[in-house]
């Protein structure tokens, strides 16, 4: 097999952008691993001399936040934030470039997706061997000695990797389908891939993670069709039933959050699971302080306004808690560039726009997730649209 650089390069976007180190955060929980990667690969962008269809609108996206908290907040802009946010837009651009010059096949990307599964998988069950053995488990990150079996295998903590897996087995299955030419059928191939549904399973279901519960269920809404859809409903109706007669903890957090999610009431959700509440909470109160009637609705309240002027009801606080903190603090020209530009690139059926509201909108903009998310989302789009109904050997 030769060695193609082009490839390499694009599989390290990949993994870096999927994984967490523990050994590459810094005191800040900044991880390094990835700035640095960023940086590097900015630079890649003078090789590429060619323009793709998002550029505009991407760069018109980091004008918006680094002219307008200049002209609207200038004591108040913090610019390391916006740096880092720039950050991430550069790189994302490089790594389209890098998607289309390594013209990579549905086997490769399939490769791909397969070692990233496997890799969390693995890193997990030698972290679960681990603490029944008593050691120190490896790439530790977040941990509760109350919940010893609460692991993060590759990710920042396990609700971090139930989405990231998640989000990795859905494009498998979406690009698996692409190499198919037809649907994916439970009946039909999960035998052929009984390996990688085995860890996939394992890890979403063993890491106790309530997150990676609801993930689990968003994977099946693929198979949500009118022919398979008795088997679906079966499917979650027997599961559903097992989880409550089991008091299965991470349903059981992942309902209640869900209830008092829907009750609108912030308390609520911080007591049903005060992890959840790190992500839930900010975004119920920065719904209700967003608008368009005012100068700041369009310009933004400065960067890092959240933490300032909105409080989050004894919950968590944080300036990138959704795409809202972005219309917040950027406002609703920046905020809407960006939602367009995202979901053209990325949202071709129903279970990718719900990945895209959990995973990008729902997230925010300074971490890595969203452009992990984006990233595959996106190759799996423009593959479905090279090879649509076509079966590839």
């Amino acid at each position: 097999m030769i060695f193609n650089i082009k490839k390499t390069y694009f599989n390290l976007f990949l993994f870096v952008y999927s994984v967490c180190l523990s050994f590459a955060f810094n005191d800040s929980a900044h991880n390094i691993l990835l700035i640095i990667f960023m940086m590097m690969s900015i630079l890649t962008l003078a090789v590429y001399r060619f323009f793709t269809r998002y550029d505009l609108q991407i760069m018109l996206f980091i004008f918006c936040i680094l002219t307008f908290p200049m002209l609207a907040h200038d004591n108040a802009t913090r610019w390391s934030t916006v740096t880092y946010s720039i950050l991430f837009c550069l790189s994302f651009l490089s790594f389209i470039r890098a998607y289309i010059s390594s013209s990579i096949s549905p086997d490769d990307f399939i490769i791909t997706l397969q070692i990233l599964i496997y890799s969390y998988f693995v890193v997990l069950f030698i972290q679960q061997v681990s603490v029944l053995a008593g050691v120190a488990p490896i790439n530790l990150r977040n941990y509760d000695v109350y919940e010893p079996f609460k692991l993060n295998s590759l990710g920042a903590e396990p609700s971090w990797s139930g989405r990231i897996v998640a989000l990795l087995f859905y494009c498998y299955l979406t690009v698996r389908e692409t190499k198919l030419g037809r649907a994916y059928s439970l009946s039909k191939d999960v035998r052929q891939d009984k390996w990688i549904w085995l860890a996939f399973l394992w890890t979403m279901i063993t890491m106790i993670s309530g997150t990676a519960i609801v993930f689990l269920s968003i994977v099946f809404v693929k198979f949500a069709r009118l022919k398979s859809i008795l088997i679906v409903i079966i499917i979650a109706m027997i599961s559903l039933t097992t989880l409550e007669s089991v008091k299965f903890e991470p349903y059981e957090r992942a309902k209640n959050v869900l209830i008092a999610t829907i009750s609108l009431d912030e308390r609520k959700v911080i007591e049903a699971d005060h992890s959840a509440s790190f992500r839930v909470v900010p975004l119920m109160v920065l719904a209700k302080s967003v608008g368009v009637s005012k100068f700041e609705d369009y310009f933004g309240h400065g960067v890092d306004s959240i933490s300032e002027d909105l409080e989050f009801n004894l919950g968590p606080k944080a300036t990138s808690s959704s795409f809202f903190g972005v219309w917040y603090e950027y406002g609703f020209i920046a905020f809407i560039i960006f939602m367009v530009c995202s979901i053209r690139m990325t949202v071709n059926s129903i279970p990718s726009f719900i990945f895209w509201f959990f995973l990008v909108f729902m997230t925010g903009l300074n971490i890595q997730l969203p452009w992990l998310a984006m990233m595959c989302l996106y190759i799996c789009k423009d593959m479905e649209k090279k090879y649509k109904g076509k079966a590839i050997f």
